[in-house]
C-alpha cells in the first residue's frame, strides 16, 4: 500500500481460506463457467457491476500462486485485487505464546486477517457460495447510503431457506430473527438442514428435530461492515484463544455481531434477497452449479467468458 489514498467506496472481502473437508478439493478454484471460471470470478464480476473497486482475498499462504494464475486474466483486470493470508499459527498475548493448528481458525478471524487493507465500508462473502447479482448490488447500495456514514450499522443479507439447500446432501444454516423494523436480533444455528419435500425441510441432528416451512431467513454469510469493528474483534479472539478452544472451534462471524448486537453497539440491517443461492458443498453440486451458471449465460445475464 505504500501510504496511497485508498478508496472510501465499499471494499469486498472474500474468505477463501476454508479447507472444504467435505467437497474433497479446493473448491474456491472449482472450474464451474464454461472457460474454467470460479465462483469467485462470477462474484468479482457482479461486485464490480455494482460498484466495487477494491477486493480482498483472503487465502492459504500455499494456495496463493493458484490464486494467482486463476485470477491473472479476464474479469479480474477490472479492479484492484489484493490477497492476505489466514495464518495458521496466531499469538495468544496474554499468555506470551504461540498456538497453530492445521484447521482454519474461523470466518471472524479471517475479517480480522484483512484489517490492513481495508479502510472503507466493505461487504463479506464465501469463495464457494454464488449469491445473485441483485444480492450484492443490494448490499454495496446499503453500504454507500447508510453503514459508510452510520457508525455502528451494518447488513446482512437474508435469503429464503428453501432457497439455499443443496439436492446432494444435509446443510447447516443460521435462521435469523428479526425485529419489526427488519432489524436482526438472533441467529440460531440449525443442523443438517435437508428437503422433506416440495413444500417444507427438515432439520435433523443428534440435538435438534424440527419440521420447518422453507420460508425462514437465513444467513449465507453476505455481510456489511464498518472497519472499526476490528479493534473489538481482535480482543475477542484473544479470549477466544485464552479459552484455549478445541480444533473443532471456530471464531466465527455470527458469534461476535451477536456479542455487540447485545452489547449495544452494532446494529444489523436484514436485506431480504429473492435470489437463489448455489455453492460447492458436495462433489455433487459441481455439475448443479456448472448448469445453473449455463442457464444464467443462457439468459445473457453474464458473458460467456468472463
Amino acid at each position: 500500500m505504500n501510504g496511497e489514498k485508498r478508496s472510501t467506496s465499499p471494499a469486498l472481502i472474500i474468505l477463501a481460506a476454508g479447507s472444504g473437508r467435505r467437497y474433497g478439493d479446493i473448491k474456491q478454484l472449482a472450474p464451474v463457467g464454461p472457460h474454467g471460471e470460479t465462483l469467485v470470478e462470477y462474484s468479482i464480476y457482479d461486485a464490480i457491476v455494482a460498484g466495487i473497486e477494491k477486493i480482498v482475498l483472503v487465502i492459504r499462504k500455499e494456495q496463493e500462486r493458484a490464486f494467482r494464475d486463476k485470477l491473472a486474466r479476464g474479469v479480474a483486470e477490472d479492479a484492484e485485487i489484493e490477497f492476505v493470508y489466514q495464518e495458521q499459527e496466531v499469538s495468544v498475548v496474554s499468555l506470551g505464546t504461540r498456538i497453530k493448528r492445521e484447521k482454519p481458525w474461523g470466518t471472524a478471524h479471517a475479517l480480522i486477517t484483512a484489517q490492513s487493507r481495508i479502510a472503507s465500508s466493505f461487504a463479506v462473502i464465501n469463495a464457494d457460495d454464488f449469491y445473485g447479482r441483485a444480492a450484492i448490488r443490494a448490499m454495496v447500495q446499503y453500504l454507500r447510503e447508510t453503514v459508510a456514514s452510520h457508525p455502528g450499522y451494518g447488513a446482512l443479507v437474508v435469503y429464503r431457506l428453501r432457497n439455499t439447500l443443496s439436492n446432494f446432501g444435509p446443510v447447516n444454516r443460521g435462521i435469523c430473527q428479526l425485529d419489526d423494523d427488519s432489524y436482526l436480533s438472533r441467529i440460531v444455528e440449525c443442523h443438517a438442514i435437508r428437503r422433506a419435500g416440495p413444500e417444507s425441510v427438515i432439520a435433523d441432528a443428534p440435538d435438534d428435530y424440527r419440521i420447518l416451512g422453507g420460508d425462514e431467513l437465513v444467513s449465507m454469510n453476505l455481510w456489511g461492515l464498518r472497519p472499526e469493528m476490528f479493534v473489538r474483534w481482535h480482543q475477542f479472539f484473544q479470549e477466544f484463544l485464552e479459552l484455549a478452544p478445541s480444533v473443532e472451534c471456530e471464531f466465527e462471524i455470527p458469534g461476535n455481531v451477536q456479542r455487540m448486537m447485545g452489547a449495544g453497539e452494532l446494529r444489523i440491517k436484514a436485506i431480504a434477497s429473492d435470489e437463489h443461492w448455489f455453492g460447492l458443498t458436495y462433489p455433487d453440486d459441481f455439475s448443479e452449479v456448472r448448469n445453473r451458471i449455463a442457464a444464467l449465460i443462457e439468459k445473457g445475464l453474464y458473458p460467456a467468458r468472463l
